[in-house]
């Protein structure tokens, strides 16, 4: 039976931690909770760990990560976590203790090897352990109420520790963060107490908010299993959002619907305590609104009547959407030249430029991507679309491997079938708030690139080489292709353009002497990136840990993305 969502009936534990995909409500009833257990006298700390957290716009307050009283709240305390606000402190931490005492030069690498993404990934943990470990924090307040990010960043975060400590014992061509991950051994004993705490069904309680929607309550029992094999096992399921009212043929299938997905709900949540909260006709903004989300209060409806003249059809919705936001940039070359790798660092660097990447995986037989960035998980779908997975990072990804029973089988399909699959994942997977998407295409330029580019709109196409001449003799094809198709090129990519011996720090061609350069003065192209052949690339893309690696060939790329999106 699924109980009201009320807390003055529910014994609370210390640390609560909210967590559940995307788009579920998980901010919501965690604002509303830290609220009402204000209201009711308790000193509360509400702390968000989402990277696209909306906290601010809740509470219409300016917030940080150290804690804002809120006005119109006594008694509760919001902090937010900036990932870069944090990244500097941690930074400024670690190569504090040695000003002074070491030659600028020394300091100015250190800043440089603590300036990456592995940073940003550590000192989100360090914050987040500090409030779950603090003891005067325990002692201040009554409950310390956990925001976080959807479910798979969650899990990332719980996992990190761990995770870090595994890349640089396994890497054995040297970790790209060991300056970032340097001063790990030093919190070990605090990430401990954290991972401890979390595990402590007395004082820590995971709250799995969904929707009475298959797609949700599956990702919730997903990760329910994942975080108890972590060792969380006090759990209990929050389902926001259930119709309670239906007095016409909408309502009526909307409340059917829901019913069936709570009657089919996954068998674990049969062992969970289940609570429920109503639909609610408005958006959970403003104290007055958070406050009302728990009670039975009635809201104030408006009776003013909305005339509207003109109705824009879907097909030009979708296509202002398409004009106005997203950057469709595909990937070709000949198979081999490293084709998916550039594409996985340009998804890798643009996410670190602050925007939302994707990578649509077109490559059907050959796919790689998920590979490179470690997913193993399986997409999953409902009646509006599949939903893609996210990396570690936050970036979406789609690839025939996420749905394949066994990744390891053969996908033995004719052309017209691999370029209406493609063709499916552009128009059928449901992308969400994407800056840039990057196609990763099969090689060559036959039947399925041909489709493609006559099925979605895209922005341009970056072409990645090596060195040997008979693969700059397929890249002109691709050109003249381009060409033929009128699709701009961005320009060109060279993998493989040299090794750079660590002993000597001489340069060699392992492949040959370069030809990119003349292809793009034939073609009026630019020559984006020249990447070297690195063993600890390899080594990270073998471990899917690319979004781990460090390195800036690819910037230069990114700022010419950036300047097509118009952003400085």
């Amino acid at each position: 039976m699924i109980k009201d969502y009320n807390i003055s009936e529910i014994n609370l534990t210390k640390y609560l931690f909210f967590t559940g995909k995307g788009g579920v409500g998980k901010t919501s009833a965690a604002c509303a909770t830290a609220v009402v257990l204000a209201d009711q006298g308790k000193k509360i700390m509400l702390i968000s760990t989402d990277p696209a957290s909306n906290l601010q716009d809740v509470f219409d307050t300016e917030l940080n990560n150290k804690g804002v009283a809120i006005k119109d709240v006594p008694n509760l305390t919001v902090a937010n976590f900036e990932p870069e606000e944090a990244a500097a402190e941690y930074r400024e931490s670690v190569i504090a203790p040695y000003r002074g005492k070491l030659p600028d030069a020394v300091l100015k690498s250190m800043e440089e090897q603590l300036s990456g993404s592995c940073t940003v990934e550590i000192a989100a943990f360090n914050e987040f352990s500090n409030f779950i470990t603090d003891k005067k924090a325990a002692v201040e307040y009554d409950h310390i109420i956990f925001d976080t990010a959807p479910t798979g960043h969650t899990l990332r975060m719980l996992q990190l520790p761990s995770a870090w400590s595994r890349f640089i014992s396994e890497n054995t061509h040297g970790a790209s963060c060991l300056g970032q991950l340097s001063g790990l051994e030093s919190k070990k004993e605090v990430y401990k107490n954290a991972v401890n705490n979390l595990a402590d069904g007395e004082k820590t309680t995971l709250i799995l908010v969904s929707r009475p929607e298959p797609s949700p309550l599956k990702e919730a029992e997903r990760a329910s299993k994942e975080l108890r094999e972590i060792g969380i096992n006090n759990q209990i399921l929050l389902v926001n959002g259930i119709l309670e009212e239906h007095n016409d043929c909408l309502s009526d299938a909307i409340y059917e619907k829901q019913q069936n997905a709570l009657k089919n709900m996954p068998e674990i949540f049969k062992t969970i305590e289940t609570f429920k909260i109503p639909l609610r006709p408005y958006n959970i903004t403003g104290i007055e609104n958070v406050r009302a989300f728990l009670s039975n209060g009635k809201m104030k409806f408006s009776t003013e009547k909305l005339t509207v003249n003109d109705i824009p059809r879907l097909r030009n919705v979708i296509g202002d959407l398409y004009k106005n936001e997203k950057k469709i940039i595909f990937t070709m070359g000949k198979g081999g030249v490293g084709k998916s790798l550039v594409t996985s660092m340009l998804a890798v660097t643009m996410n670190r430029m602050g925007y939302h990447s994707a990578v649509l995986d077109a490559d059907i037989t050959g796919p790689s991507i998920p590979k490179a960035f470690g997913i193993r998980e399986k997409a999953i779908g409902s009646e509006t679309g599949l939903y893609p997975i996210k990396s570690h990072t936050g970036i979406d990804i789609m690839s025939i491997n996420l749905l394949m029973d066994n990744d390891k089988d053969p996908v033995v399909w004719r052309g017209p079938i691999l370029a209406n699959t493609v063709k499916q994942f552009w128009s059928e997977v449901i992308w969400s708030d994407v800056d840039f998407m990057f196609i990763d295409m099969p090689p060559g330029t036959g039947d399925v690139p041909l489709t493609v580019f006559q099925s979605i709109a895209m922005d341009g196409i970056i072409i990645v080489t090596s060195p040997q001449e008979l693969v700059s003799m397929i890249v002109s094809k691709a050109v003249r292709m381009a060409e033929i198709m009128n699709i701009p090129i961005i320009g060109l990519v060279e993998n493989m353009s040299y090794f750079k011996c660590p002993d000597n720090d001489k340069e060699y061609k392992i492949f040959g002497d370069s030809h990119i350069d003349e292809i793009a003065e034939e073609h009026n192209l630019k020559v984006l990136a020249k990447l070297p052949i690195d063993p600890r690339l390899s080594a990270a893309c073998d471990k899917g840990m690319i979004e781990l690696f460090e390195d800036d060939w690819m910037e230069p790329v990114g700022k010419i993305l950036e300047d097509m999106e118009g952003k400085k």
